[in-house]
């Protein structure tokens, strides 16, 4: 049984470089096309059909289910009107501490690179050395690798680099905080968008309140916050308990795997590719991106 995962679709008719990058963005058309092959050749369920599935020690032959993390605007404005069409089944795992609020802490770095006139950044002290930024392609190549070597430093550490690379890259808070604010790829869904996703079908699942990386945080305290904490939002603001759980980065070790479940989760998915077939661990889903798929 397989489970992919999306981030966000767009309105445009072409990808850029950074959209590209790390897979988890189409286009309107493309996901389209996704969702008409995966309608005549799979059999598209639900993730709780997937759980309950291998709790019962059951395969299901050519089984998929859809997943968007985070909870971008382009779920509700591109994909809705696709998978309602389709009749798809879909889970959005969904950052509380995001909605209604400002996002740039979350896509400041990519909107970095995208502004940037610097033609290399040193990232020596990350581990991931000079890279160059003389094009386009460049510049996202460099803010893949960037975001990877931050995301596994302890948070106050990646703070503080994080800062020193925005310094480096010469793009300033305001100048980021205008690209996300006129950029309808950083627009995150509203609590009134998540109600109407959830009212038409969607299952909302959480993925902490702010996508940290939760290996990399010492407090226990602060890990059950993000948790616990961001399953709380979702009850409170959308009148229903979530019940499946996204680790941020697919990061997670055995205790935070096992926070998940104690406080009331019955699943929660990584970023490791792979099959869920009976034996899985329904707190270990694999998921993978469309071009991945089995034909």
């Amino acid at each position: 049984m397989t489970i992919l995962i999306y981030h966000d679709v767009l309105v445009n008719k072409t990808l850029d470089p950074f959209d590209q990058i790390d897979g988890g963005r189409t286009t309107a058309a493309e996901f389209r096309r996704q969702m008409k092959y995966l309608r005549r050749h799979w059999e598209v369920i639900s993730i709780q059909a997937i759980v309950t599935a291998l709790k019962a020690g059951i395969r299901i032959p050519r089984a998929c289910a859809v997943t968007f993390d985070d909870g971008f605007s382009g779920v509700l404005t591109c994909a809705l009107p696709i998978i309602r069409e389709l009749a798809i089944p879909a889970t959005l795992y969904v950052m509380s501490g995001l909605v209604e609020g400002p996002t740039t802490h979350f896509n400041a770095t990519e909107i970095a690179f995208r502004l940037t006139r610097a033609s290399a950044v040193d990232l020596s002290d990350c581990g991931a050395g000079i890279l160059s930024c003389r094009t386009t392609k460049e510049r996202a190549i460099a803010m893949k690798r960037a975001k990877a070597a931050l995301r596994l430093l302890p948070r106050a550490l990646e703070r503080e680099q994080r800062e020193k690379l925005h310094r480096q890259l010469g793009v300033s808070i305001r100048d980021i905080e205008h690209y996300a604010a006129t950029d309808p790829r950083f627009r995150y869904l509203r609590w009134v968008e998540i109600k109407e996703l959830a009212r038409v079908g969607f299952t909302i699942g959480s993925h902490t309140r702010t996508h940290p990386s939760l290996p990399q945080i010492k407090s226990p305290e602060v890990i059950r916050e993000e948790v616990e904490g961001g399953r709380r939002d979702l009850a409170e603001n959308l009148d229903m308990e979530p019940f499946h759980f996204a680790y941020p980065y697919g990061h997670v070790t055995r205790e935070i795997r096992d926070l998940v479940e104690q406080v009331g989760f019955l699943s929660a998915s990584t970023t490791d590719p792979g099959e869920n077939i009976p034996g899985v661990d329904p707190f270990l889903l694999r998921r993978i991106n469309f071009r991945n798929l089995p034909r």
